[in-house]
């Protein structure tokens, strides 16, 4: 039976000025303990290229410093090789460091080590229930110019970077991860991101300034449109971005004529790359083609909810009943499927009732469900990562472990205070709420062209710096982007982690590239653009 990587205590030794020169500490917390006596051990040692796939192997309990900030200047454009012995004791009993030219900083890097090991109970191998002698290695490096974050080898990253968001929040605490998004696998295995290209200024052309973005789709070219709340005046605008990040154009505009949108049209993009958009306002349909040129719209269902691709050029756009909460009764939600000259062919109603469950201010559990290109429904609820595929050929179950994240009491007081302002701002008295223990497992349950299953993953939260130019109903407090990814199969694929400056639970998926929104330390936004180091899904 394969034995569970233990979790780890991710100690942040902030100030490169401390002689010990650790930023990120790494040890681990609650490592199994062995389960013989050392007289039933004597001759048990680990078997060769023992690993996590080992049966009957729990690795070393994963241990290692990374310098600061300040000391990763003298090393700048270097790797370093780290590997450490870890006795049967739980003792520090070797350490070799590869690729370090100054021995001075070499000498009071192990010294840091070993003085991290002396403070810190170490986790040994433990093989058929007998604590062992083992290896454990890492890397870290920093680039050159201006990059001042360690990089890490998958194991080392993993630690710091997803460990890390798991940990106690405080108030403003600066980001002390790696800065780039990272892929974790349905092996295990971790795949980081390199940035390949950033779009957005602080000042200058207002084509390259973004405010609010409410969506994005990554077109085939390698280019990407973005949906942005420009201003209150200019009102929201799609503007379309080549793959060298260059503005392109500004697809419609603002009004309520032929190829106009109101403020919040939702958007998706078709098989042959034109662009298709619902506004529930207007309860119409428009569509452009891949130049951005309007090409016709169609009276649409007046409860307009989602829409979606179909396979074969077609389209999906989703349709709620009426709402009676005297009743307290689900809603249904209808599924009207176009073909691609935009004729109605078929109503099909969903398997699941449209975000069934009690009233948003409560955090409980709700009914999520979508329909794939190919017509098949996905249906799930928020508490859990587990949902129901229904086809022609029947219905199929799936699910992985939810890993739902905690509120802590700061973060519960200040969501009461925000539902309390929005009814003030309505005119209506706060109603008494009820924040649980542990969030929702997601917030959305979406899809996308490819076809993926997608669930947008409930985090830690952490405080937001700089809450200025935030109104009274917007939240000051900010989870990370996290991702659950299934592929059409619905095979689990891994999930995606974003640092803290990714500002919005907005992303496009293209082909071998990722594009996220991230905030500038003035607040400013930048489209970036990123791509994973090897294929990942």
């Amino acid at each position: 039976m394969r034995s569970p990587v233990p979790p780890l205590l991710v100690a942040l030794l902030l100030g490169g000025a401390s002689p010990s020169l650790a930023q990120v500490l790494m040890v681990p917390r609650n490592h199994p303990l062995p389960t013989r006596t050392p007289a039933e051990c004597v001759g048990v040692t680990a078997p060769p290229g023992a690993n996590k796939d080992t049966p009957d192997y729990v690795p070393v309990g994963p241990f290692g410093v990374i310098p600061s900030f300040d000391a990763l200047r003298s090393v700048r454009g270097k790797e370093v090789e780290v590997r450490v012995l870890i006795g049967a004791r739980g003792t520090l009993d070797s350490v070799e460091v590869a690729g370090l030219t100054d021995e001075k900083f070499k000498a009071r890097y192990i010294k840091s080590l070993k003085e991290a090991a002396t403070k810190n109970k170490l986790g040994p191998a433990i093989y058929q229930g007998c604590a062992v002698d083992a290896w454990w290695s890492y890397t870290w490096s920093m680039g050159g110019g201006a990059e001042l974050m360690p990089r890490l080898t998958p194991s080392a990253l993993l630690a710091a970077a997803l460990l890390l968001a798991g940990c106690a929040d405080r108030a403003a605490v600066p980001r002390t991860w790696a800065a780039t998004p990272v892929i974790v696998t349905g092996t295990g295995d971790t795949i980081t991101m390199r940035e390949t290209l950033r779009v957005g200024v602080l000042d200058g052309d207002p084509n390259y300034q973004f405010n609010r973005i409410s969506w994005m789709l990554a077109r085939r070219d390698g280019g990407v449109l973005v949906h942005d709340l420009v201003s209150n005046t200019k009102g929201g605008l799609i503007r379309q971005y080549d793959a060298q990040g260059r503005f392109v154009r500004v697809i419609g505009g603002r009004g309520d004529g032929p190829g106009e949108y109101d403020d919040f049209p939702e958007g998706t993009l078709l098989a042959d790359g034109s662009l298709l958009i619902v506004e529930q306002g207007q309860a119409r349909i428009t569509r452009f083609d891949s130049a951005g040129k309007f090409t016709g719209s169609w009276p649409g269902p007046t409860s307009i909810v989602d829409i979606a691709p179909a396979t074969d050029g077609g389209w999906y756009v989703a349709n709620v009943s009426a709402h009676y909460p005297q009743e307290d009764r689900p809603r249904g939600i209808s599924y009207y499927r176009y073909d691609q000259q935009g004729r109605l062919v078929d109503t099909i109603p969903a398997p699941a009732a449209y975000r069934d469950g009690p009233f948003a201010g409560s955090d409980g559990p709700r009914a999520m469900t979508l329909v794939l290109p190919d017509g098949r429904f996905v249906s799930s609820r928020t508490d859990s990562i587990a949902f129901v595929v229904d086809g022609p050929t029947g219905s199929a179950s799936y699910a992985r472990p939810s890993d739902r994240a905690r509120y802590n009491d700061e973060e519960k007081q200040a969501l009461v205070a925000m539902f309390a302002a929005v009814s003030r701002r309505s005119g209506q008295q706060p109603r008494p709420m009820q924040v649980p223990d542990l969030k929702q497992a997601f917030w959305y349950l979406v899809s996308d062209p490819a076809g993926r299953i997608l669930f947008l993953r409930r985090t830690v939260g952490f405080r937001i710096a700089d809450t200025t130019d935030l109104r009274p109903e917007e939240p000051r407090w900010r989870g990370t982007l996290e991702i659950d990814v299934f592929d059409s199969s619905a095979t689990y694929r891994g999930r995606l982690v974003t640092p803290r400056d990714v500002a919005t639970r907005v992303y496009a998926f293209g082909k071998g590239h990722l594009w996220l929104m991230h905030e500038g330390a003035s607040g400013e936004l930048y489209l970036v653009r990123w791509e994973p180091t090897r294929e990942a899904w």
